[in-house]
């Protein structure tokens, strides 16, 4: 069974920022992340266990939060590196 991803209203605007090359890496990115979020590393283990974090393309860095009672992924950040 896979998640919902939804964005907050900074990470989609983050994404409407990205650059062209990014859209087909994310998009697989977010394919992978529906299947299987806990596949990848926390992103503060401290803090927040269900928040998550995977590089895509060669600059990319989403930060995603996982509801596994809603089974809902909000992507949270989305950084480029230049």
């Amino acid at each position: 069974m896979s998640y919902v991803i939804r964005y907050s209203k900074e990470a989609g605007a983050q994404a409407d920022d990205l650059p062209i090359e990014s859209a087909a890496p994310l998009a697989l990115l977010l394919e992978r992340i529906r299947q299987d979020p806990w596949h990848y590393p926390q992103y503060n283990i401290a803090e927040f266990p269900d928040l998550r974090a995977a590089f895509f393309c060669s600059s990319g860095l989403a930060v995603f939060h996982v509801s596994e009672r809603r089974r809902t992924i909000t992507i949270v950040h989305i950084t480029w590196l230049d």
